[in-house]
């Protein structure tokens, strides 16, 4: 189910990222996800865009999407990136990490063309600090040296990434708005923010945000402050809105 879509490809500002409550989103029920490939070991090409840490999968054996009231019947995972802190807050609270896995229509053939047809989907997960190391995150940090202080300049990850470790265990809970992306042309993008936590640990995050962009700058913060249009879209949530509590900001 995706709410009211306007007619073109694009908006004229911003609708992403937003501050979500619970008592306002919309009950909805959707068709589970069905994950292929996310429990697959992948061999990213890794890189510091001067803004995040990002992982750009590539080629036709890529992770795939599909359920969840998506708009198309099938998605592939374009990349993976990070920001710290969350763009979007639940309830009032903001996250110390929030990862996007932007995904891309499988019948395009690249992210311009399917920006162009409405073909962007995002799955959002929110971070907590654990004392249990995320594995595909220690496996970001063993390209960190070479991409830290090294803007734009790809490297392979070293180890395999499974990326099914960078989203909640639980993905029947999240919330559900056709937003955009953050820069222009404000291309649809249809977001899930899941409920549930993802974690790693505070010198895995430590670590990850160490990075430098081209002016020799440390990335500090990467989000985004969250829009307050009066075109705001309409939120809904799939699944037990009490699954969503709201923790204190580590």
């Amino acid at each position: 189910m995706l709410g009211d879509l306007s007619a073109t490809d694009r908006s004229s500002e911003p609708l992403s990222p937003m501050d979500l409550y619970t008592h306002r989103a919309k009950l909805i029920q959707n068709e589970p996800f069905q994950f292929i490939g996310f429990n697959r070991e992948f061999y990213p090409e890794i890189v510091n865009n001067g803004y995040t840490v990002q992982m750009n999968f590539k080629g036709e054996n890529r992770p795939r999407l599909t359920g969840g009231g998506l708009r198309f019947n099938e998605y592939v995972v374009h990349n993976v990136h990070f920001h710290w802190d969350s763009e979007h807050t639940v309830n009032g609270c903001r996250f110390m990490l929030e990862c996007h896995i932007q995904l891309i229509a499988s019948e395009f053939r690249n992210f311009k063309e399917a920006a162009e047809k409405k073909g962007l989907a995002i799955l959002a997960s929110l971070w907590r600090f654990s004392d249990q190391e995320n594995p595909s995150i220690n496996t970001v940090l063993a390209s960190h040296e070479a991409i830290a202080t090294n803007p734009k300049i790809p490297a392979l990850a070293e180890h395999p990434i499974i990326i099914s470790q960078l989203i909640p265990e639980n993905t029947s809970n999240y919330f559900r708005y056709e937003g955009t992306i953050t820069y222009p042309p404000f291309y649809n993008n249809t977001l899930t923010v899941f409920a549930e936590r993802a974690h790693l640990t505070r010198k895995q995050l430590y670590i990850l945000s160490d990075i430098y962009n081209e002016v020799g700058d440390a990335v500090v913060y990467n989000n985004l402050q969250t829009i307050k249009s009066k075109n705001a879209p309409i939120v809904y949530f799939n699944g037990d809105k009490s699954s969503c509590k709201c923790l204190k900001f580590p």
